[in-house]
């Protein structure tokens, strides 16, 4: 998880954590389960989806520039998800929370 925290906005996939932890991807995917009950891809991105919701409430960025920053170079996808995930828009969800 600590690795996950500190990589997850560089749009790291599960092959570069299992990498990086020095294991198969299909097993850091199973003990990733078994632990925390959700899959490597899953976390990715809710902390992905946790740092656009911090900088939408802290900064004055655009939602271009918060998406690019938390790993996604095109903002369609994100825009997509976090509508999907939260019922409201990036920029409902600013407006709602100033």
């Amino acid at each position: 998880m600590d690795w996950l925290r500190a990589h997850a906005t560089e749009g790291v996939r599960v092959g570069d954590a299992a990498r990086a932890m020095h294991v198969s991807a299909s097993l850091l995917e199973r003990r990733f389960r078994e632990t925390l009950g959700t899959s490597v891809y899953e976390m990715t991105l809710r902390l992905r989806l946790d740092e656009v919701r911090r900088r939408l409430r802290e900064t004055d960025d655009t939602i271009a520039e918060i998406t690019e920053a938390c790993g996604w170079p095109d903002p369609a996808p994100p825009k997509r998800l976090f509508k999907k995930r939260f019922g409201v828009s990036m920029r409902e969800w600013r407006q709602r929370r100033s």
